[in-house]
C-alpha cells in the first residue's frame, strides 16, 4: 500500500515542479473557490429539497388526509341514509323515502369518487393511486347493489304502492264480494233448508200413516193416488 502511494507521489512531484509557484498558488486559489461554490450550491439544493418536502407535507399530504377523512364521513352518512330509507319507506311512502334518502346516498357516493380523483391529481405514487382505484371500484359495486335493493323494495311497495297495495286491493275486493253476496248466499241456504225440512215432514207423515194401518212403510212418492199407485 505504501509502495503504491510513494509511486503516485513520485509521479506527481515532477509534474508539480514543472509549474512556477505563482501558477501553483493560482491553481490552489481556484480550487478553493470552486469548492466553496460547490458547497454553497449543495447547501441551497438541500434547502430547496427541505422546503419542497415541507410544502408537500403542508399542501399535499394534509390535503390528502383531509380528503380521506371527508370520504370516511361521506360513507358513514351514506350508510345512515340507507338505514333511514329501510326503516321509514313504509311510513313516508316509497317515492318520498327514495327522494329523501336514496338521493342523498347517491350524492355522497359521487362526492367520494370526486375526492379520490382529487387525490390522484395531488400525487402520483403508485400505491396511493392503486388504493384510490380500489376505493372507486368498491363504491361502484356498493352503488349498484344499493339500486338493486331499492328496486326490489319498490316492487314490494308499501301501503299505497307495489305488490303490497295489490295484495290489499285484492283482499278488499274479496271482502266486498262476500259482503254484497251474503244476502244471496243466505237466501240460497234458506231455500235449501226449507226444502230439506219439507221432505223430512213428508217422510214422517208417511211413516205415521203406515203404522196406523198396520202396513209396511210405503214410499213417500206413492202416498197420493196416481197412475202408478197400487190397486185397493
Amino acid at each position: 500500500m505504501w509502495n503504491k502511494i510513494r509511486t503516485v507521489q513520485g509521479r506527481l512531484i515532477p509534474i508539480i515542479y514543472r509549474f512556477t509557484i505563482r501558477s501553483i498558488l493560482f491553481t490552489g486559489f481556484v480550487l478553493v473557490i470552486a469548492l466553496a461554490i460547490l458547497t454553497t450550491l449543495l447547501t441551497e439544493w438541500t434547502g430547496d429539497q427541505a422546503m419542497d418536502a415541507l410544502n408537500r407535507l403542508i399542501t399535499v399530504d394534509n390535503e390528502i388526509s383531509d380528503l380521506c377523512l371527508k370520504s370516511n364521513t361521506l360513507m358513514s352518512n351514506a350508510r345512515r341514509h340507507e338505514k333511514d330509507f329501510i326503516l321509514s319507506y313504509k311510513d313516508f311512502g316509497f317515492n318520498e323515502a327514495k327522494s329523501r334518502y336514496i338521493s342523498r346516498v347517491l350524492s355522497n357516493l359521487a362526492d367520494m369518487k370526486g375526492n379520490t380523483k382529487k387525490i390522484r391529481l395531488l400525487t402520483d405514487e403508485p400505491e396511493v393511486v392503486r388504493q384510490t382505484l380500489e376505493v372507486d371500484q368498491a363504491v361502484g359495486q356498493y352503488q349498484e347493489k344499493l339500486l338493486v335493493m331499492v328496486e326490489k323494495y319498490g316492487r314490494v311497495g308499501s301501503y299505497d304502492s307495489g305488490l303490497e297495495r295489490e295484495f290489499r286491493d285484492t283482499a278488499h275486493e274479496m271482502e266486498n264480494l262476500l259482503t254484497t253476496g251474503a244476502g244471496t248466499i243466505s237466501s240460497s241456504l234458506t231455500c235449501c233448508r226449507c226444502g230439506a225440512e219439507k221432505k223430512t215432514s213428508s217422510n214422517e207423515a208417511a211413516t205415521m200413516m203406515s203404522q196406523s194401518f198396520g202396513k209396511p212403510q210405503p214410499d213417500s212418492r206413492r202416498m197420493w193416488p196416481g197412475p202408478d199407485s197400487p190397486p185397493n
